[in-house]
């Protein structure tokens, strides 16, 4: 069960980016959509957010969601697909009343 702090529209938010190159061989990149990334909480399971310190106060600015931007591509000389994730994108949110997420990895702020 994940638990969202934002509209759920966030999580799946398509995002169609067609690429015709004009050099066969190039990379092209059919379409890109932005995910929530997950944080796991042994006591309370799944929260689509974090918090910035060990002291959780629901109410202050102190939660934070990252997200990711997922792209189909396809490889012409390999003649397959792959994805790509691009993480870049963060967003400070006002934490929620409810049960503690867990603490935001050191490589995320």
């Amino acid at each position: 069960m994940v638990r969202t702090a934002l509209a759920p529209w966030l999580f799946a938010a398509a995002i169609v980016a067609p690429g015709v190159p004009t050099n066969p061989n190039l990379p092209i990149t059919t379409s890109c959509w932005i995910e929530a990334r997950p944080f796991e909480s042994l006591r309370f399971g799944v929260f689509d957010y974090c918090r910035g310190h060990l002291g959780y106060k629901p109410g202050t600015l102190d939660c934070l969601r990252i997200f990711d931007q997922v792209c189909w591509v396809f490889l012409p000389p390999q003649q397959e697909w792959t994805q790509t994730r691009t993480v870049n994108l963060k967003s400070l949110i006002e934490c929620p009343d409810g049960p503690e997420p867990p603490v935001c990895p050191r490589l995320t702020l």
